[in-house]
Order: C-alpha cells, then sequence, then structure tokens
C-alpha cells in the first residue's frame, strides 16, 4: 500500500491505497519510470522463504512491475513467474546495454538474472 497525507496540521491524517494485495514476502522494491511516461512505477518481487514461515513462503518467486497510470492507480504486470528469479535484496534498473531503455538485474538466492527491454510493448495487465 501507499499512503496519502490528508492534512498537514499538526496530527496530520493518512489515508491508506492498496496496490496489491495479491501475494506476500515483497523484497525489493525499486521507483522508477520504467516505460518514460513521466510517472514513477514499482519494480519487486517475491523472494523465497524470506522470512520463514510468513504468509506466502512456500509461494513461487514472483518479479513484478506495477505501472502509475494517470489515474493514480497501479497496474501490475507480471515479468516472471514461477521461475528462478524474484526479489531478492535489491532490484536495479538501468540501460545496461546502452538502447536508451531500462533494464532490470535480478539477483538473489537461486542466480543472477537479467530481464532485457528489447522493445516497450504495453502488456495486458494480470
Amino acid at each position: 500500500f501507499w499512503a496519502e497525507q490528508i492534512t498537514a496540521n499538526r496530527g496530520a491524517e493518512w489515508k491508506t491505497h492498496t496496490i496489491d494485495d495479491s501475494w506476500s514476502q515483497a523484497h525489493a522494491v525499486t521507483l522508477v519510470d520504467l516505460d518514460k511516461d513521466g510517472r514513477l512505477d514499482i519494480v519487486t518481487g517475491k523472494r523465497y522463504l524470506a522470512h520463514d514461515i510468513d504468509p506466502g513462503a512456500y509461494e513461487p518467486l514472483g518479479l513484478y512491475w506495477y505501472r502509475l497510470g494517470e489515474d493514480g492507480r497501479y497496474t501490475k504486470h507480471v515479468i516472471d513467474y514461477n521461475g528462478k528469479a524474484g526479489g531478492g535484496m535489491q532490484l536495479p534498473v538501468t540501460d545496461i546495454d546502452g538502447d536508451g531503455d531500462l533494464d532490470i538485474i535480478a539477483p538473489g538466492k537461486s542466480g543472477l538474472f537479467l530481464f532485457e527491454q528489447v522493445d516497450f510493448v504495453r502488456q495486458k495487465a494480470r
């Protein structure tokens, strides 16, 4: 979730907005304008057994991009699911191959993975 400050005075009020409550064990979170639309998106993922027996500990790994829309809501895009890549401890995002778009590096317990953007195509949200 993200929190929106409703009032700015003493004893400020906050309103929470759910981004996605369909999975747990989110770990690294990277704020980045992945699609270069001028809005910061979220890249994150699930880490296997991140906190031992927490809910979702044994569910498959996943790597996700949450695109921030003009309406202020996030749309989930699955980058990888039920493979070996997940959230790990950090998710660097950079133009690793110098082609002008941003790529995702996903280090984790099962290896080091590169997700290279070869041509930005708007994916159908899952």
